[in-house]
């Protein structure tokens, strides 16, 4: 691992700061800090123009193995909201669907495995729902037509600066959504790159704790979710 790095352990859960200063600038744009919003100034060559990001912006700094705990935790203190859910596999969609019916959510999960038919019945009952949580994957996500949610957990950080950006700026209510990032050690480096034009997202403190109050709970849902065929 970089050794600029070394210091995000699975075992270490402290307070970090993203390092996004220590990556060099390069040719997609630079933030200018407006309020609590953050304005970024795409390259000129860009199609794109300029976007806005929605302002309330956490990561948490986790071990890869604790972030169904972490998930739980955040849904519990938001989960009467409506809110998407962005993971990187479409296995990682269906064992998140069938942890959190366990753990007493109903969740809409979409990816690119259903038929078109089944996809946009999925859509639409998402839309029905009051509240509604949606779980799917990056690709899925970028091509969803859903009004802006209320929160998004990135449980997967996304591959790269511009899908954050546009993710943030057209999947959440740009004035009162929030975003958090589960970021696991061996992702804190990608991380960094993709925060880099933001500013300094700052880390969400959480006791760990109160966190793992209900461990058993998660461990049993996680064993009924593996299970299940």
């Amino acid at each position: 691992m970089d050794e600029s790095y070394s210091d995000y352990s699975d075992e270490t859960e402290s307070t970090v700061l993203s390092k996004w200063e220590d990556i060099p600038d390069d040719e997609n744009g630079v933030a200018t800090v407006t309020g609590a919003s953050y304005r970024i100034n795409d390259d000129p060559g860009s199609p794109r123009g300029h976007a806005y990001i929605c302002h309330d912006q956490r990561f948490l700094s986790v071990s890869a193995h604790l972030k169904d705990y972490y998930l739980f935790h955040l849904l519990n203190c938001y989960g009467d909201e409506t809110g998407i859910i962005l993971v990187r596999m479409i296995e990682d969609t269906q064992r998140l669907n069938l942890l959190l019916q366990n753990l007493g959510f109903s969740p809409t999960p979409i990816d690119n495995s259903l038929p078109q038919r089944t996809h946009l019945a999925f859509v639409k009952a998402f839309h029905s729902k009051k509240p509604a949580l949606l779980i799917t994957t990056h690709a899925v996500a970028n091509e969803l037509k859903i009004p802006p949610v209320n929160f998004m957990i990135y449980y997967d950080i996304p591959p790269d600066r511009l899908t954050y950006k546009d993710q943030t700026s057209e999947r959440v209510d740009l004035e009162k959504g929030k975003v958090f990032s589960l970021v696991a050690s061996n992702e804190m480096k990608l991380w960094n790159r993709i925060i880099r034009d933001q500013g300094c997202v700052p880390q969400l403190p959480l006791d760990k704790d109160e966190v793992l109050r209900f461990a058993d709970e998660v461990k049993t849902a996680q064993k009924l979710a593996a299970r299940d065929p």
